[in-house]
């Protein structure tokens, strides 16, 4: 910062000395140089506020990769591509969890886009499988205990129980 600050002071005193020593040749030509000073004094605070802006006020430390992207910005470029990914996806019809998380796994072993992954033959033949699947089990019923017709077939082990617990085994279990 302190070695930009000195070259623009050595650029304005070049400039003044070479301003009058050419006071002499024109003055359409001290004009036009004028104005052409005070356009880059303007451009240069212009991009410096710039500059300020695009950090939010706060200085950056640069990353490995020489970027001024901070880990919160990161984060956020990331869930944002999620977002947008999701959106796609749920577009495209795919709207289970698990179909999403295979989608985007087999797009990254594939080395392609998510939305390319999705159309593949083989991830939709995955995808369709999966459903398959996925309607079966939600069609069975479950197992509940409460119904009439299921019995169960396990008998307990009489020769441990006292004969008030048979008796008891025995009243639950009749008819």
């Amino acid at each position: 910062m302190v070695e930009e600050e000195t070259t623009e002071t050595k650029e304005t005193e070049v400039s003044e000395e070479e301003r009058e020593a050419e006071t002499e040749v024109s003055p359409e030509l001290t004009k036009a140089r004028k104005v052409a000073d005070d356009q880059r004094k303007r451009a240069e605070k212009a991009e410096t506020e710039l500059k300020k802006l695009k950090n939010g006020g706060k200085d950056r430390v640069p990353n490995k990769d020489g970027q001024g992207i901070s880990e919160e910005d990161t984060a956020r470029i990331t869930r944002s591509e999620e977002r947008s990914e999701r959106a796609a996806l749920r577009s495209m019809g795919i709207t289970h969890a698990d179909d999403i998380e295979y989608v985007r796994k087999a797009a990254t072993r594939l080395g392609i886009d998510v939305e390319e992954a999705a159309t593949d033959e083989f991830v939709k033949s995955k995808l369709d499988r999966m459903k398959a699947a996925r309607d079966t089990k939600d069609a069975t019923p479950q197992p509940n205990r409460r119904s009439g017709a299921s019995r169960s077939t396990k008998l307990p082990d009489f020769s441990k129980m006292s004969n008030a617990e048979f008796d008891k085994w025995e009243r639950e279990n009749r008819a």
